[in-house]
């Protein structure tokens, strides 16, 4: 267990690849992962997290949170690998209008360790066009931790007085100490950066995407953005994941993340990586899907809509497809829209469900560019019209 770290902010040194930071920051605050006693491996992953959970045949889990409601928060506390000068040390994370909540000067941190390579994807709610993103850190509380930033400037603009800027992925690490400073300062080096040439407003909605593949960083983010690199200090075991915001208040929605959940974590909690009988079970969806194929049109719109979603969990996709592929055939009407759709996973749904019902797809592919689409569609409009049964006529 670490020792409790000191409370200085930021020392700078002027050199354009190395900064000194302090870390001021409890473990437990961190909500660093330590292994404990192991438990009897009595709980399923869906009934340890509120959000949505699936896990394929390798073992690689996806956990998604819309936080449509509040009950999702309880998979997320309030914690980053550092701490920002002048934060409030009585300000936590929370919930509000279907977002998770990061106040200004804080971090949000996922409940869950992960091993080998993660993937977390997020759209991010903006108040200050600066210094926000997303971190992985090592569980054990190590200092070796990565941050993919928007438009950094918190640590940039202490490097000989520079502003900064750019969006970025950073590391850190006690390697990169220099000079006459305390222990508990580390340094970090940029991976990679790239200009912020598009500002965005306050209350705009942004994607960003962060990985640690195959030994690699790599981020994606709006207006194009794309940025790799090796490590430059020691690769990432079991981690931590979460974001943070250094200037203005974040919101946080369609977060979902994919990895390997560390068999340390999992033992520690008590927690075998399958799914309950019961997980995934949607009554909503199951009335949607009865009344359907008794001929409810209204319950046939609504699981056409569901498939718009391309987050939608490939398990529930398939069965709504196969719902409306032996439902009447007045769906193929409804899931013609989906041909429309700006989504390849929405168009490829969308094209299951009239091949099922016509026989044929019309030579619609739905990964092709849109004038081909278009002269597919044409002829599958066409051949509807002529049935009154597929048109619901």
């Amino acid at each position: 267990m670490s020792r409790l770290l000191s409370s200085h902010s930021i020392l700078a040194q002027a050199r354009p690849t190395l900064l000194v930071l302090a870390l001021p920051l409890l473990v437990a605050a961190a909500g660093v992962f330590v292994a404990r006693e192991a438990r009897a491996a009595d709980k399923t992953l869906d009934q340890q997290f509120a959000g949505r959970v699936s896990v394929d045949k390798k073992g690689v889990v996806t956990l998604r949170y819309d936080f449509r409601d509040q009950a999702q928060l309880a998979d997320w506390e309030t914690g980053a690998p550092f701490r920002i000068y002048g934060e409030k040390l009585d300000d936590e994370i929370g919930w509000f209008d279907g977002h998770l909540d990061i106040p200004s000067k804080k971090g949000a941190r996922l409940k869950a360790a992960f091993t080998g390579d993660v993937t977390m994807e997020a759209k991010l709610r903006v108040e200050a066009w600066s210094d926000l993103g997303a971190w992985f850190a090592p569980a054990d509380g190590a200092h070796d931790y990565v941050i993919y930033t928007l438009v950094e400037r918190y640590f940039h603009k202490w490097d000989a007085g520079q502003t900064g800027g750019q969006h970025s992925i950073i590391q850190f690490g006690d390697q990169w100490r220099e000079g006459d400073v305390p222990e508990d300062f580390v340094g970090f080096r940029y991976i990679s950066r790239r200009p912020a040439n598009v500002e965005h407003k306050a209350g705009e909605l942004v994607p960003l995407v962060a990985r640690w593949v195959k030994n690699h960083f790599e981020m994606a983010g709006p207006d194009g953005l794309e940025l790799e690199g090796k490590p430059k200090g020691p690769k990432l075991g079991n981690l931590v994941a979460g974001f943070y915001t250094a200037e203005g208040r974040l919101r946080v929605d369609e977060v979902v993340i994919t990895g390997r959940l560390s068999p340390a974590w999992l033992k520690e909690k008590g927690v075998r990586l399958e799914l309950s009988p019961d997980a995934g079970r949607d009554p909503a969806l199951a009335g949607e899907m009865e009344a359907h194929a008794g001929g409810d049109s209204k319950a046939t719109r609504a699981l056409v809509a569901r498939l718009r979603d391309p987050s939608l969990e490939e398990a529930v996709r398939t069965s709504i497809e196969e719902a409306l592929s032996k439902g009447p055939k007045r769906a193929v009407s409804a899931a013609l829209d989906l041909l429309y759709d700006g989504s390849v996973e929405a168009r490829t749904s969308g094209i299951a469900i009239v091949k099922a019902h016509m026989g044929k797809d019309f030579g619609y592919n739905p990964k092709a560019n849109e004038s081909r689409r278009e002269a597919a569609l044409k002829k599958i409009t066409d051949a509807i019209q002529k049935d009154p049964e597929l048109s619901g006529s």
